[in-house]
């Protein structure tokens, strides 16, 4: 009989995470072959260059307790320019000799370890005329054994490559390249399911023991060895784009304005309000998901053009902005095995925003901010291969409200200042799809039935708001990442 298995898809957006249950078909075969491709920054002689890798093994389908896994048929492919080969010392000779180690994270529940891929090996080529020199790294790797039932997941991360011109004669000087993941990149490679009753972690008195890593040569490995840091999200320092020096046109929804403070006038502002930039980070939650996302990049963020005290009064003012979101593109594991990539299209309209000093004290005891958007998922990808989702895959429009506390709000310290910027936080409810559907299927219902719904926390961070002329000098305009 032919048997065949829902898996279950999951990939962050950052309002919300995509997740759709796509069929794949049950192979009969006892291992599947995982993929991933990466980016790195490697630190060569005459400075640091982008390069592109591929990983590619074999994995079981399952794993069993205190069983070894073994990872086979590995292949690391990496392209490298040409031209920074034939600038290594030794460069000028014919031909080129390469070694290589991937540092490979094992996780299980809130247990890591570190199992390093060593001693794989690319054969000599020869550096012709090509821009790009590409080098498959191949060789054997340690197996894996954990002591609790659960999800193993396998992520790649740092590399480091041992490059030496000269195939034939071996005299040139090996050069030692390190190469850190990309911010942002993942690594995500595949996930063995163990199966069994999943043990809390929590519990001190039987808290399952840290994956392990066997070398090849049964050389065990202490755990200070083995162990390393939880897989995080974090990226390098926050780096901003530029604050368009052109004022804005911004339309806002006057009808989220509460009526005015009674005693206070409210004024339209003659010169149409004060332009300023802000720059935001946040997390975002899907609550039927359990999982949490980044919106914005860290790398370059987007920021928001802001009219502030468009209408005012003594006690209260009104703005509107622009945030132009860009796409978020990330890599998660499905449920079963496979990594699925997927694209999260922002379109965003215009936020309203207004504050308000409910205690007369001079300063805003709250601001609240309101904009409208719907998201489209495309770019999905499940283990590399492309997967359909229709052309216009989108939520119902998304109403997203957020609240900042100032300084009159018990207990101190402020959560955010107007000015200063801070926490905001809301939580939001994800409409139905609608235009989702590969061939002849229909995902609506099954995006909606695990993604729409409410209860979707969401917190921002805003940075110091500034002027075109001081965004890049201020070192308060960039906001920190929630944790």
């Amino acid at each position: 009989m032919d048997r065949r298995r829902t898996t279950r898809v999951a990939s962050v957006g950052a309002i919300a995470l995509l997740c759709g249950l796509l069929p794949l078909a049950e192979s009969a075969a006892q291992e599947r072959r995982a993929e991933t491709s990466a980016a790195y920054s490697c630190a060569f002689p005459s400075g640091p260059q982008d390069v592109s890798a591929v990983v590619t093994a074999d994995f079981p389908t399952t794993g069993a307790v205190d069983k070894p896994m073994q990872p086979r048929n590995i292949s690391v492919a990496v392209s490298l320019p040409s031209d920074l080969l034939s600038a290594l010392p030794g460069g000028d000779a014919p031909g080129l000799t390469a070694a290589a180690e991937l540092k490979v994270q094992v996780e299980q529940g809130k247990q890591t370890a570190v199992a390093p891929w060593a001693g794989l090996t690319a054969k000599p080529v020869s550096q012709a005329d090509e821009k790009t020199t590409l080098l498959e790294f191949t060789g054997e790797v340690p197996t894996v054994t954990v002591t609790s039932p659960g999800t193993v997941g396998f992520s790649a991360g740092h590399l480091d490559l041992v490059l030496t011109p000269g195939a034939v004669e071996g005299g040139a000087e090996a050069s030692s390249i390190a190469c850190d993941l990309a911010p942002l990149e993942s690594g995500l490679l595949a996930a063995v399911t163990v199966p069994g009753e999943v043990v809390d972690e929590d519990a001190p008195s039987d808290a399952p023991k840290s994956p392990t890593a066997q070398p090849q040569d049964d050389q065990k490995r202490t755990q200070d060895d083995a162990a390393g840091p939880g897989i995080t999200a974090t990226a390098d320092p926050v780096t901003i784009q530029p604050c368009p020096t052109d004022r804005p046109t911004i339309d806002w929804d006057p009808s989220f304005f509460p009526p005015p403070i009674p005693g206070n006038v409210i004024s339209d502002n003659p010169l149409g309000g004060v332009y300023q930039c802000a720059y935001i980070l946040g997390i975002a939650n899907a609550a039927k998901l359990g999982s949490a996302t980044m919106l914005n990049n860290p790398a370059g963020v987007v920021p928001a053009q802001i009219l502030s005290n468009v209408q005012f009064s003594g006690r209260e003012q009104r703005g509107k902005a622009q945030l132009n979101l860009p796409d978020s593109t990330s890599t998660n594991l499905t449920f079963g095995f496979m990594p699925v990539t997927a694209t999260v299209e922002f379109n965003v309209g215009p936020t309203t925003f207004y504050a308000r000093d409910e205690k007369s004290s001079g300063v805003p005891t709250y601001i609240r901010m309101r904009m409208n958007q719907t998201m489209r998922i495309k770019d999905v990808r499940i283990n590399g291969v492309v997967y359909d989702v229709g052309n216009e895959c989108r939520s119902g429009p998304m109403r997203v409200d957020v609240t900042g506390f100032d300084s009159n709000r018990d207990p101190e310290p402020p959560e955010y200042t107007v000015f200063q910027g801070g926490t905001l936080r809301s939580s939001v409810t994800i409409p139905p799809f609608s235009g989702c559907a590969h061939g002849s299927e229909d995902l609506n219902d099954l995006l909606t039935a695990t993604l729409s719904g409410p209860g979707n926390y969401i917190e921002l961070r805003q940075g110091w708001l500034c002027i075109p002329a001081t965004c890049f000098i201020l070192p308060q305009v960039k906001p920190t990442l929630p944790q």
